[in-house]
């Protein structure tokens, strides 16, 4: 359809077996590239093919029932298992054994369970797939990803790993995603925003992007922006790491709309929602009280997501627990609502465990942090 007049460019009905989807797909693209070159005067030579990396239907079905539970992070132990069955049908198809690095790397950070040692399996995944495909960029981003939580190397080595995915695909919105958490739990805030913008720019209704973004803009101090990002992104469905956008919510929407997302931190009942909600909303009081039982009880919580328990605990001042480190990105560190935390040891703990002061020094410290001597930092 031609928007400014609302005429239609082309139109066909296709009635065919499904026995063979892949040259279905060729033959639809090809008919819609022949509509263009004929309405639009287009030079386009040639036959459009669309590149599926396998020739078997059942695996490539699969794939794409997989791809799609990884996107949404909707429910990555189904996906394992349809990418697993994919890899299975065939052996050579890189795509498949592309996002089955993806999901192992993602599932443990979304709660899933995905048996012994998913990392080693995410990297071997990744590498059978660049094996099969060296052009493919998300397991560049995969395998940078998970030796940076291994500390393998450092954030330099994984900012690398991340850059050759983005120059292998530009267009690929994930790695795009990677990126920016790396830049973001540095504490380089702009460079983390542009380029989930970007992210956002490939993919508009990516709500990991969204949901990373409106985080950044907290850390920003743009709480009216990063609301908007949040509703859309739920709205659509996803909701990712809602811990720091409690504070924010009870701020902005008032302790009913916060206390609703409180409830969903945890999976099961007794999650102490109004000993958050006053924390939050009146530090000056004495919470020791609350305090003391959310230590008692924080181990019986079942996370939605794996960050939320380094968050929560900051607000609860039960700052040795947030020291822990998880296999998750730290881009939350930087609101105003864990300033507190900055001003802890326990903060320059996690710091000297992540590598990021050794980045800083090498790379220049971002806008918040500074040195001290030659050994010691401090951040706002």
């Amino acid at each position: 359809i031609d928007a400014r007049s609302d005429r239609h460019l082309g139109s066909e009905t296709f009635d065919r077996d499904l026995d063979d989807i892949l040259a279905i797909q060729d033959e639809i693209a090809n008919s819609i590239v022949s509509s263009m070159r004929e309405e639009l005067g287009l030079e386009i030579s040639g036959q459009v093919a669309i590149a599926s990396s396998t020739e078997n239907v059942d695996a490539y079905d699969l794939y794409l029932q997989g791809r799609a539970l990884v996107i949404d992070r909707a429910d990555i132990s189904e996906a394992v298992d349809l990418l697993k069955r994919a890899v299975a049908a065939d052996p050579g198809f890189a795509k498949a054994w592309e996002v089955l690095g993806a999901a192992y790397f993602v599932g443990p950070s979304w709660g899933y369970d995905l048996g012994n040692e998913p990392n080693a399996l995410a990297i071997a995944a990744s590498e059978r797939a660049l094996e099969l495909d060296d052009s493919l960029a998300l397991p560049w981003s995969v395998i940078g990803s998970v030796d940076q939580l291994a500390k393998r190397f450092g954030h330099a080595e994984a900012m690398d790993y991340h850059q050759r995915a983005m120059d292998a695909d530009p267009y690929n919105a994930t790695v795009h995603l990677w990126a920016a958490l790396t830049q973001g739990e540095l504490g380089f805030i702009d460079r983390s925003i542009s380029l989930l913008q970007r992210c956002l720019e490939i993919d508009p209704v990516y709500g990991n992007c969204k949901i990373h973004l409106a985080t950044m803009f907290i850390a920003n101090g743009k709480e009216e922006l990063a609301i908007k990002l949040f509703q859309e992104a739920t709205e659509d469905g996803f909701a990712g790491n809602l811990a720091t956008f409690v504070p924010v919510i009870l701020r902005h929407q008032g302790r009913a709309a916060a206390s609703y997302v409180a409830v969903q931190l945890t999976k099961g009942r007794g999650f102490p929602v109004r000993d958050l909600l006053d924390i939050l909303q009146f530090p000056e009081r004495d919470h020791s009280a609350a305090q003391r039982r959310y230590r008692a009880r924080v181990d019986e919580f079942k996370w939605r997501n794996l960050v939320s328990d380094p968050v929560i605990s900051a607000y609860f001042n039960y700052f040795e627990r947030t020291a822990i480190p998880v296999d998750d990105s730290y881009n939350w560190m930087w609101g105003p609502d864990l300033k507190h935390f900055r001003q802890r040891p326990e903060f320059k703990q996690l710091i000297e465990v992540l590598g990021s002061q050794d980045y800083w020094r090498s790379h220049g410290f971002p806008t918040q942090c500074r040195p001290l001597g030659a050994d010691d930092f401090e951040c706002d």
